[in-house]
């Protein structure tokens, strides 16, 4: 939905989006959701990226893009749980090996909190007894780094397809901090 920039409800939606929106500058309606991240509409459902290599987000979110999907990219699991959202995240795509919270004890957290979104892991440091706590907090798939892009697009439409068939499009799935 596209507003006019002079129109009393404008300005009050791009002001309320300015303050939910780590505080950084606005343009025609879009915001930025993390200072490396992604310029997204915020009404779009949205595939958040948790990865600490920039090149990576940045790669993975021009990958989402050219097939049509929003993309955010999170440096850390922290990053994501404390970031104030207003586009709904349909499904993440999470590195295990994060600073921090490491993405299996995000995957964890996110499972004790609830049904969550769908999740597909990726690492470049393979391992079973990892493999294995990832299965039981339900992840969709769990590919190895580099990533095979069409691996991870099928992997995100099987995600996609199950949040569908589960919670519905644009249902908006939580794991907060």
């Amino acid at each position: 939905m596209r507003l006019k920039a002079n129109t009393p409800s404008a300005k009050v939606q791009l002001s309320t989006r300015y303050h939910r929106s780590y505080g950084c500058a606005m343009k025609r309606g879009l915001h930025h959701a993390q200072p490396q991240g992604t310029f997204v509409e915020p009404s779009q459902p949205v595939v958040a990226i948790i990865e600490d290599d920039a090149s990576i987000g940045r790669a993975l979110v021009r990958l989402l893009r050219s097939v049509g999907w929003k993309a955010v990219v999170f440096a850390s699991a922290e990053a994501f749980l404390h970031a104030g959202r207003q586009e709904p995240i349909v499904c993440l795509v999470l590195d295990i090996r994060l600073p921090g919270m490491s993405g299996v004890e995000l995957l964890e957290h996110c499972a004790a909190a609830g049904p969550s979104l769908p999740v597909i892991c990726m690492t470049a440091h393979d391992d079973v007894q990892v493999r294995r706590r990832a299965a039981q907090a339900g992840v969709v798939a769990f590919l190895p780094k580099p990533v095979d892009e069409q691996d991870l697009l099928q992997a995100i439409q099987r995600a996609l397809g199950q949040k569908i068939g589960g919670e519905g499009q644009g249902a908006r799935g939580e794991c907060k901090g």
